[in-house]
């Protein structure tokens, strides 16, 4: 069982900072200058989280009318707890009337909730060990349930709630947690059922003072900074609730945007981010999706060919301006291949292929084997690397030695075929023949397979596609550029702004047809 905490082991003040109690329950809760982040990267459904403040406020995000706790101790720990309480219907507005009653309550703790600090008898470990002392004292068990959470000191129980709890550093400091500080609040729920994520929820400018120095070296020039400033946050505000199913908007990982907390924050950061306050990239009205990347080596990627979506501001460009992208090189032999392609069915691989589109990049990766063919597109041939030794590839701008060829194409487009099928009852398309759809990938088309459009086999000539093939013992792929393409190349960015471009030129130049001003 849980300990009840010694009364005199733990300092309780009454709040007499009404201002801090409403910032903790209302100020938070603006969706326009806050935004919850998931603290992914330090714990995901964790069981037990420790906090590095020794004086906090505690409170719940609905509970507005009364004053949070405020506690002082050594060793706080939130730990999921899944037992049973009796409630013994005494409840209080304020922590320290709960905290005196629940001391003189044997097994007595304090809960929170909607409506005050309650006291509780607790914790049983099932619902038969409540129910029986149900039958002594006559209070209503509380079950257990997979959204309560507890907080400790010392592996003394403070208090307990089935809602997720609220800390904010008591002093007005950052919050401490995993290491690392933030500024705002840290919230632990269960939003999920299972175990703890941290979710920090802090202004969205100050969340920003991290991240642009996480995402971008912070001595780079301050016009680069500037543009990174604002890509961040137009990204903030078109991917904010992507991560709403699990108790939050965001989270701190390369799957939203790097957020490292206060100790990542530099001078020329947050200069960026305040001399550009509230300015977002704007395309048709609309806040846009303003990916970026580390260097592209030369050429930018359409979105399409990464994510499918053919946005009209995230168009390839030529990338003429950068300098300093990653050059680098990989080589696999073909078992290495075969092996990370043994669930594809085509046995003993003999040989690889690529395809590139005119940017350079490749657009399928081809393994052919001794019982038939794989095919790899997009991002996933980056991915199909990462069970190796150096993970995922770089990038997909990479040439690859062989023997190369030049293919016939078709224009295929996606909203009129009508059907396909087989060489009985349509025209066989040739053997090895590759074609482009609408959203600009090569397909390849076997030789039993042919499309048909409304009217009918659909054959417009287009520039041939570039088809390498090696038959070799080791693959040697050789590339430039680091990322998905998409978007901002920060090297470029940082290249432009050393040219004397501002960081309106720099983001035009990225985001094709886009404005850039402040939300109205």
């Amino acid at each position: 069982m849980l300990k009840k905490l010694l009364f005199l082991t733990l300092i309780i003040f009454a709040s007499s900072n009404n201002i801090f109690a409403e910032d903790i329950n209302n100020n938070v809760n603006n969706a326009d200058n806050t935004i919850r982040i998931g603290l992914e990267s330090r714990y995901t459904n964790a069981w037990n989280i420790g906090l590095g403040n020794t004086t906090l406020f505690v409170n719940i995000e609905s509970y507005a009318f009364f004053p949070p706790a405020h506690v002082y101790g050594q060793d706080f720990r939130v730990i999921v707890d899944n037992n049973y309480y009796l409630h013994t219907g005494i409840t209080f507005g304020d922590f320290p009337s709960a905290n005196s009653v629940a001391y003189q309550t044997h097994n007595g703790v304090v809960g929170l909730d909607g409506t005050g600090f309650s006291v509780l008898i607790g914790p049983f470990s099932n619902f038969a060990l409540a129910e029986e002392q149900r039958g002594v004292t006559g209070h209503t068990v509380v079950p257990g349930q997979n959204s309560r959470v507890t907080l400790t000191n010392g592996g003394n129980t403070v208090l307990t709630s089935l809602a997720p709890l609220r800390f904010a550093d008591a002093h007005g400091g950052f919050m401490h947690i995993g290491g690392r500080s933030y500024r705002g609040l840290i919230e632990m729920g269960r939003h999920t059922g299972q175990g703890i994520t941290p979710v920090n929820i802090v202004d969205v400018e100050e969340y920003l003072f991290s991240v642009v120095p996480s995402e971008m070296p912070a001595l780079w020039h301050i016009e680069a900074l500037k543009a990174q400033a604002v890509a961040a946050r137009s990204f903030t505000y078109y991917r904010r609730g992507s991560h709403n199913h699990l108790g939050y908007e965001l989270c701190d990982t390369i799957f939203s945007q790097v957020y490292s907390g206060v100790e990542m924050e530099h001078y020329n950061s947050t200069m960026a981010v305040e001399a550009t306050r509230g300015v977002k990239a704007f395309h048709g009205g609309s806040v846009i999706l303003a990916t970026y990347f580390s260097s592209s080596g030369g050429f930018t990627e359409n979105s399409e060919n990464v994510w499918i979506e053919a946005l009209p501001y995230l168009r390839a460009i030529e990338d003429r301006y950068e300098e300093g992208a990653l050059e680098w090189e990989r080589a696999f032999t073909l078992s290495q291949i075969g092996n990370l392609a043994s669930g594809s069915g085509i046995g003993t691989v003999r040989s690889v292929a690529v395809t590139h589109n005119a940017a350079g990049r490749v657009e399928s990766l081809i393994l052919n084997g001794a019982s038939g063919r794989h095919y790899i597109e997009r991002e996933n041939i980056r991915t199909f690397f990462a069970p190796t030794y150096h993970g995922s590839l770089p990038s997909r701008n990479f040439t690859m030695p062989g023997h190369q060829t030049f293919m016939a194409v078709e224009q295929i487009s996606i909203d009129t075929v009508t059907a396909i099928g087989p060489y009985s009852t349509v025209e066989t398309a040739t053997q090895n023949l590759f074609a482009i759809g609408a959203d600009g990938h090569a397909r390849h088309l076997d030789g039993n397979v042919a499309v048909l459009g409304s009217g009918g086999i659909i054959g417009i000539p287009m520039p041939p596609v570039s088809i390498t093939e090696s038959t070799g013992y080791t693959i040697v792929f050789t590339g430039r550029g680091w990322g998905h393409g998409v978007g901002m190349s920060q090297f470029g960015a940082n290249s432009m702004a050393e040219l004397g471009f501002n960081h309106v030129q720099i983001l035009q130049h990225y985001y094709t047809g886009i404005e850039i001003r402040q939300s109205q």
